[in-house]
């Protein structure tokens, strides 16, 4: 059975109250022998260290490498669903049912393009630091007030259930 190196430090801790003067040659043994048992145990630990500081730096690659390929992955699932739009779009074909799913164009709500925030009214930025509320400047342009710099559109995307 080995010895944690808590139980090591305790040894060593629990002896050194006990020596003086008088006894300190009778505990130099027991205390060289447990120092080195604690040096054994302090390198084990290092090596163990090293060793889960080169598997952190293996994930860190790892992860990168994954994070890139989800990209790239993210895009071509993008580009291929934009070339499917484009195509029932071209061909006026609205929907597709088959027995395993349904492929539709769905409208999206109107959003904001915005041109310029040159003049765009004060009202529609957030107090302190100044951001802009869409939500807000896109309800108003729909109640029919007419804001520079700044129309909406309506885009489509593909649903597949």
């Amino acid at each position: 059975m080995t010895t944690s190196l808590y139980s090591l430090t305790g040894k060593f801790l629990e002896i050194q109250q006990y020596i003086t003067e008088d006894n300190q040659e009778m505990f130099t043994d027991t205390l060289e022998a447990i120092d080195e048992a604690i040096e054994q145990k302090a390198l084990g630990i290092v090596h163990v260290v090293k060793n889960l500081e080169t598997m952190c730096e293996t994930i860190k690659a790892e992860e990168t490498r994954l994070a890139e390929r989800r990209k790239r992955t993210e895009k071509s699932v993008e580009r291929l669903k934009r070339y499917l739009l484009d195509s029932m779009e071209a061909t006026d074909n609205k929907k597709i049912e088959t027995d395993l799913m349904t492929i539709s164009i769905r409208t999206n709500k109107e959003s904001l393009l915005v041109h310029s925030e040159k003049h765009i009214p004060e009202m529609y930025y957030k107090p302190g630091k100044p951001s802009l509320v869409k939500a807000d400047l896109l309800k108003a342009i729909q109640k029919g007030i007419i804001v520079e710099g700044v129309t909406t559109h309506r885009t489509k995307s593909l649903s597949i259930k």
